[in-house]
């Protein structure tokens, strides 16, 4: 159960990405797999039936990974299954896998101590990596505190914050890492679903999740994705996703679960790197009808570059829709709290929706209410909104509203 398999298997990919339902899981299987996994190597160590040498290691890859997708506990949405609000399973499960192979007590291997010592907080942490549940026998007790209390001395000098780009064919995922900020993009194709539901009123909404998403998250202590302006629990506009092209049909209450785990007829998904510091990705988008059936055939060739603080977003080739909603792009949508709630955004003419229509110009030039500045070439058509946007949580049920700049 620890080799490396293709295929769409339970098992750990080739890019080091863990697999549940056919598709990445970033969450919830993959950070209960990593405690419950390190601790069966943990005990089965120095008998017969020791795990082999290779397995340990790529077990201790899939941690690196699961690390190198969380900035510093939240994880890209369209990794998150059909528990798009959770995402801080690091922190709540992982860890103490993390502290298995670090401590002289347990793997004691030493190039995991500076990462741990990056990841542990005991006062954002906590112990609920220790007692939380989950399936299997999870490592409790004195013996993981010890580990904790060797580990938590202050003499580990933690890694540095990840930097480079990284592209995880498995996953359909783009990482992009500066300075203690991630940026991420998720796609689909012939061989990566979209999005994943579930009968107990999970993830309604996640349709366009995998849709070529783009989440920044650079803001808070730590940065998260609700610091960011991530907040999918306050009046979030499932239809209008960072950097997809979508049709935005409006957010009603929504009692079962639509279509999901859908497959497109497009091949094409794919990303590179430069010497692991720079990259593109690159998909096609072909959706020939919505999760509830609607006839949308919509097309867009998708291209995003990176390179260094700068992310060059293309779309070509946008087509489709259904004819009653309009198709957009959607460059950002932020939740409005604190400092951020009164962030000016650019003078355009309030229309009646309580969005602004821009002019025709060739170009424009905006800040985002948490820092990031925008540049469109041809602002023709493009609409800003500031205001209380109401909607509905993932469940399909609660209502929420929420102060947006979008």
């Amino acid at each position: 159960s620890l080799k490396v398999t293709d295929g769409w298997a339970d098992t750990i990919k080739p890019d080091f990405v863990g697999y549940h339902h056919r598709g990445i899981y970033g969450n919830a299987y993959t950070g209960g797999f990593i405690p419950q996994a390190a601790f069966g190597v943990y005990v089965l160590g120095d008998t017969s039936f020791a795990v082999d040498k290779t397995s340990v290691e790529n077990l201790k890859k899939l941690m690196l990974t699961y690390r190198l997708y969380c900035q510093k506990y939240s994880m890209p949405f369209g990794i998150r299954g059909r528990m798009p609000h959770a995402s801080h399973q690091l922190k709540s499960q992982a860890l103490s896998g993390f502290a298995i192979y670090a401590s002289g007590l347990g793997l004691n291997d030493a190039s995991m101590r500076p990462v741990f010592a990056r990841l542990w907080d005991s006062g954002r942490v906590g112990f609920d990596c220790i007692f939380a549940g989950g399936r299997g026998k999870l490592f409790r007790g004195l013996g993981v505190l010890d580990m904790l209390e060797e580990l938590n001395t202050g003499d580990i000098t933690p890694e540095p914050d990840p930097e480079g780009f990284w592209f995880k064919p498995y996953g359909g995922l783009a990482i992009h890492r500066r300075d203690n900020w991630l940026a991420a993009v998720k796609g689909s194709s012939k061989y990566i679903w979209d999005y994943e539901t579930g009968k107990k009123n999970e993830n309604r909404y996640g349709q366009y999740l995998s849709g070529g998403m783009l989440t920044i998250f650079a803001s808070g202590n730590p940065v998260s994705d609700i610091a960011s302006g991530y907040n999918v629990n306050l009046g979030w506009d499932w239809y209008r996703l960072p950097g997809v092209t979508a049709v935005h049909f409006p957010i009603r209450a929504m009692d079962k679960p639509l279509d999901h785990r859908w497959f497109s007829d497009a091949t094409f998904l794919g990303g590179a790197s430069i010497d692991n510091r720079n990259g593109v990705f690159g998909m096609i988008l072909d959706l020939p009808k919505f999760a509830d059936k609607t006839s949308i055939n919509l097309k867009a060739r998708k291209s995003v570059f990176f390179a260094d603080d700068l992310i060059v977003m293309l779309g070509t080739g946008i087509s489709g829709g259904d004819g009653k909603h309009p198709v957009e792009t959607t460059i950002f949508q932020s939740c409005l709290t604190g400092q951020n709630a009164n962030a000016p955004l650019l003078n355009a003419q309030t229309l009646g929706d309580g969005s602004r229509a821009v002019d025709s110009a060739p170009s424009t030039t905006l800040v985002g209410p948490f820092g990031n500045g925008y540049y469109l070439p041809d602002a023709k058509g493009l609409k800003v909104f500031n205001g209380v946007q109401r909607s509905f949580k993932q469940d399909g049920r609660s209502e929420s509203k929420g102060d947006y700049a979008i």
